[in-house]
């Protein structure tokens, strides 16, 4: 265990709690770091960045990333209190930026403040935007100015020049693996060994990189942004680049995303083909609900709705090229719930705002699909949550042997 390990919670922290820890510890160790302000959220939120001067390498660490993922939020904070009240941490340069999405996070933080979540309660307190609007997506590249938080981002990475950075993600279920911006040999024994130690298994072939090219398990390449942007026609907006890519493209020699489970899974028989149906007739069922709705420019669960029925079709196309990786993929149960869950919100916005017999008897009747999806989920999957102590103790291991092979 490392000595970061110590300044876990029990649970990821809300916004506002990362919030407050992260400016007193400012507060509390002036000469030791600075909290800067590098901009706004869309909805006005300031976002910030630690800033703890050492003497090696400077080390980048983005939280926050995607509105569902809070293992990071609870990783950051841990490694905050951690380079700023020990010295020996300060081998390094940190640039720690505790939530790039405050504005969707805290529409997510109910399922995780409410007990120990549960593939129900997660899933019907879900919020993801779409693609295009999500702030990790949002940092401008040649064709694309994007989001006022990519924006920031873009600006913070090119402040500190890190030689490395990483990006704090968690996925729902399976095991661990990272998505690099280049073939790093040394992240395949840096993810086995941390692994490892944390008792969780890496993932061979998870359903986000089936296609990537991998130096070696659980380690998968970024495609170029551009290719990664939905094309013209396919019913997707198309979106920027990310923080892995911008700081590899600015010369950091090393730039990831982590990704750790909240709940392991069992292997299960689901073959691709079957899979790739399951996510083709799901989608037939949820188009024409979301359809019932009236779009708002204040609504953002309908534009992530329509995104996530289009990633149906990506996730189905891409198991039937590819039928061995495809199969087995937990994600061909939980994204269905993951729409099914948005849309439920949307649905009982709307009903709010007035009743609707039509929309109401649509609501019901997906209630019962996702109740239905919900229980063959955890019949295939058989999910136990993964206590924070080794998801974000995962994480921080990761951050701290990246901090190792850059300073050795």
């Amino acid at each position: 265990m490392r000595p970061a390990h110590a300044y876990l919670g029990d649970r990821p922290p809300t916004v506002d709690e990362l919030t407050a820890e992260v400016a007193a510890l400012a507060r509390g160790h002036e000469g030791v770091c600075d909290l800067v302000t590098i901009g706004r959220s869309r909805r006005g939120e300031n976002l910030t960045m630690l800033v703890v001067p050492g003497e090696g390498p400077a080390l980048q660490v983005v939280s926050g990333v995607h509105a569902n993922e809070p293992v990071g939020l609870a990783t950051i904070t841990a490694l905050a209190r951690y380079v700023v009240t020990s010295p020996d941490a300060r081998r390094c340069s940190w640039y720690l930026l505790p939530c790039i999405d405050p504005d969707a996070t805290r529409m997510n933080e109910a399922w995780w403040t409410g007990g120990v979540p549960t593939l129900e309660s997660y899933h019907r307190g879900f919020f993801r935007q779409a693609e295009a609007d999500q702030s990790e997506w949002g940092l401008p590249r040649p064709g694309a100015d994007g989001l006022p938080e990519g924006r920031a981002v873009a600006a913070a990475i090119d402040r500190a020049a890190p030689t490395g950075l990483i990006t704090l993600h968690n996925s729902d279920t399976g095991g661990t693996f990272c998505l690099s911006a280049a073939p790093h040999p040394a992240l395949v024994a840096i993810l086995e060994q941390a692994s490892a130690r944390h008792g969780l298994p890496v993932e061979a072939a998870p359903s986000d990189a089936i296609e990537w090219p991998s130096p070696g398990p659980g380690v998968h390449v970024l495609p170029p942004a551009e290719q990664m942007s939905p094309a013209p026609g396919s019913g997707r907006r198309p979106f920027g680049t990310s923080s892995v890519h911008h700081a590899h493209a600015r010369g950091a020699a090393l730039a990831f995303a982590t990704e750790t489970p909240m709940w392991t899974s069992r292997p299960h028989d689901f073959p691709a083909e079957d899979a790739a149906r399951h996510l083709d007739e799901t989608a037939a069922l949820l188009a024409p609900v979301a359809a019932l709705l009236t779009p708002r420019a204040d609504d953002p669960f309908l534009p992530a709705v329509t995104d996530r029925l289009g990633i149906h079709a990506l996730m189905a196309a891409a198991y039937r090229r590819n039928p061995h990786a495809g199969a087995g993929q937990d994600l061909a149960h939980l994204g269905p719930l993951r729409t099914a869950g948005m849309l439920l919100r949307a649905c009982d916005a709307e009903l709010a705002r007035g009743a609707d017999p039509v929309l109401k008897t649509a609501r019901d009747e997906l209630d019962s699909h996702f109740t239905r999806w919900l229980a063959a989920a955890e019949r295939a999957l058989k999910p136990e949550p993964v206590p924070l102590a080794r998801t974000a103790g995962f994480q921080l291991d990761m951050i701290l042997s990246a901090a190792d092979l850059l300073t050795c």
